[in-house]
């Protein structure tokens, strides 16, 4: 969705851990022809920061969407901001934050380096984690 509205000249990349799931992912960019704005690179978000920059023409991104290992929100920010991908002006939104939830993720964008606001979003499965009730989850 996000793809089709790109300014002209603009780079999308993502980070993604399972080389089976960024496959699949680099399939269905190339079907949309977005090839050229868009980029899969395979790995944690711990050790991409360079790759991540270097697609970035050493500039912060403008916007990170964060939806991944929940216990790495806090810390992969904190990598991101210290590598110059997030800077100031620089959009992040996390998904999941109130369920499962994202240890770390809220007390750190409640600081005042961030303007945090949460937007209610159902949590998306419902079963066994969540005792087959619906539950109630956000995204910042």
């Amino acid at each position: 969705r996000i793809g089709p509205a790109l300014a002209p000249g603009a780079t999308v990349v993502c980070v993604e851990f399972s080389p089976e799931f960024a496959a699949t992912a680099t399939k269905i960019i190339d079907r949309a022809g977005l090839a050229s704005s868009v980029t899969v690179i395979v790995g944690k978000g711990e050790d991409a920061s360079p790759e991540v920059l270097k697609r970035l023409q050493n500039a912060p991104a403008d916007l990170i969407f964060l939806d991944h290992c929940k216990e790495c929100y806090a810390p992969d920010l904190e990598r991101f901001e210290r590598a110059g991908i997030v800077a100031p002006g620089t959009v992040v939104v996390a998904d999941n934050v109130r369920f499962p939830g994202a240890p770390g993720y809220l007390e750190k964008v409640s600081k005042p380096d961030y303007s945090t606001v949460l937007r209610d979003a159902p949590y998306e499965s419902v079963g066994w984690e969540t005792k087959w009730k619906v539950v109630d989850d956000a995204m910042s």
